[in-house]
């Protein structure tokens, strides 16, 4: 027994160095494609020529009333040439969704239930999915697409989120991750709420923009502080061993 407790002791080990080396890639790739997100929207905020739906003459974005999507547009919306917002727009947001692809997967890690990571995995893979097509489709070009992958990155993305958060605050509730969450997910249903009704009967509502700024910048907040949440023991997740799996394992 002693050899074999031996070695499994050694597998034990390289396994868990093995997961950490993963966490560390998956935060930097996190870390630098927040960066990145945030570096281009400013960018295609700043060379945004101007016009919202609340006043199609004013200058540049202005950041309480323009929706995102105004950046996509080409022209914009005071009819002025618009060349340079859409890309930078285009690479912000499928940076950010690129962000998502590590980050559930780090999110997913904070679940105890195997089963329940799984369905996080899952249901922030479809919201990441979403995300590349409201990205890809616009608004001007494709409406009915736009909206719905809206509504479901949306709807995906809450869902995915309140199972990290309730299954991370009944086990670590002192995390500072969870402020940032419970921002998230208030904003996400506000969005929800608001966008489904206005989709399906038409017209505007000066909340959304306002609502949606917030929400992204509550996704920010959240994303990054569980990426870099430093509080919680490598050594604490659930661990594989050679006679069969404790937990959901380390990696998998």
């Amino acid at each position: 027994m002693g050899p074999e407790r031996g070695l499994e002791g050694m597998i034990r080990k390289v396994d868990e160095q093995a997961a950490i080396a993963w966490r560390r890639r998956a935060r930097l790739s996190v870390n630098a494609l927040l960066a990145c997100f945030t570096l281009a929207l400013a960018l295609s905020v700043f060379h945004y020529p101007g016009g919202s739906w609340a006043d199609a003459d004013a200058e540049g974005f202005a950041f309480w009333r323009n929706y995102w999507c105004d950046l996509f547009r080409e022209p914009a919306v005071d009819g002025a040439p618009n060349p340079l917002s859409p890309v930078l727009a285009r690479l912000a947001f499928l940076s950010v969704a690129a962000g998502l692809l590590p980050f559930w997967w780090l999110a997913s890690r904070r679940v105890t239930r195997p089963r329940m990571r799984r369905l996080v995995l899952g249901l922030g893979f479809l919201c990441t999915a979403g995300l590349i097509g409201v990205t890809l489709l616009t608004y001007d070009g494709f409406r009915t697409a736009h909206a719905l992958c809206t509504t479901a990155a949306g709807a995906f993305g809450l869902a995915a989120a309140a199972l990290v958060i309730l299954d991370d605050w009944r086990c670590h509730p002192r995390s500072p991750a969870h402020a940032w969450g419970l921002a998230l997910a208030g904003t996400a249903a506000t969005n929800i709420a608001i966008y489904v009704p206005l989709v399906l009967r038409g017209g505007d509502s000066a909340l959304m923009p306002i609502v949606q700024k917030l929400g992204t910048v509550a996704l920010l907040g959240w994303t990054y502080s569980v990426a870099n949440d430093t509080s919680r023991s490598e050594s604490t997740e659930p661990q594989q061993s050679i006679g069969g799996r404790r937990g959901g394992g380390v990696i998998g």
